[in-house]
């Protein structure tokens, strides 16, 4: 039993080039601090509605600000310099990124649109500038995390292609390119779009 429980973690990870067991070790932390976060605005809300709204805005803006800070420093900075190196150490050094995300963005990509949804079921004013704001950012937020669907083949190819013959793999690699500046103008219309609806929220202030 134990043999071929070892034999099919070896056979997953030849074929994704990630270790089962890395995965769970990168996404329960996030998980944990973002549902933690969200409890605590919803405990909040309870007592002081204003507060738990300032909150769950809190988290919806940390994570949006996590997102699009990776996403524009990767398509800016990371890929454009790895791109200057030779074949092999280009899709070596791929392979080493797309190892360390999934775990991550497992988490980190739903939870920010969950956070948008929290943020919008706590506000107050449901037909204000603020709220449709809020709204526009999430669905912005939404389609990043839909773009990466399309990204998985291109990461598996990634993950699976041999340094030795990187040929494919270059041939390929422009269709992630396109996926991954669509979903970082998608992350950075989000927050921006997220920021203005926390500016133009109302909630609170005196009349």
């Amino acid at each position: 039993m134990a043999t071929a429980r070892t034999e099919d973690l070896s056979t997953a990870t030849r074929e994704t080039g990630i270790a089962p067991r890395e995965i769970p070790r990168d996404l329960v932390p996030a998980i944990a601090v973002s549902g933690l976060m969200a409890v605590a605005s919803l405990i909040l809300n309870r007592t002081n509605p204003l507060a738990g709204l300032k909150a769950a805005r809190f988290l919806n803006l940390l994570l949006g600000s996590l997102l699009t800070g990776n996403g524009v420093g990767s398509e800016r900075f990371v890929h454009p310099a790895l791109r200057l190196l030779q074949p092999r150490s280009y899709l070596e050094a791929e392979q080493a990124i797309t190892r360390r995300y999934p775990g991550t963005m497992l988490a980190l990509m739903p939870a920010s649109v969950a956070s948008g949804l929290l943020v919008l079921a706590l506000t107050p004013r449901r037909w204000g500038r603020s709220f449709w704001l809020t709204l526009a950012g999430t669905l912005g937020f939404a389609g990043a995390l839909a773009t990466t669907l399309f990204e998985r083949p291109p990461n598996r190819q990634t993950l699976q292609a041999s340094p030795d013959a990187p040929g494919a793999w270059l041939a390929e690699r422009p269709r992630w390119d396109r996926f991954n500046r669509v979903r970082t103008l998608l992350e950075v219309g989000g927050w921006s779009v997220l920021c203005l609806g926390t500016l133009s929220d109302t909630s609170g202030r005196r009349k």
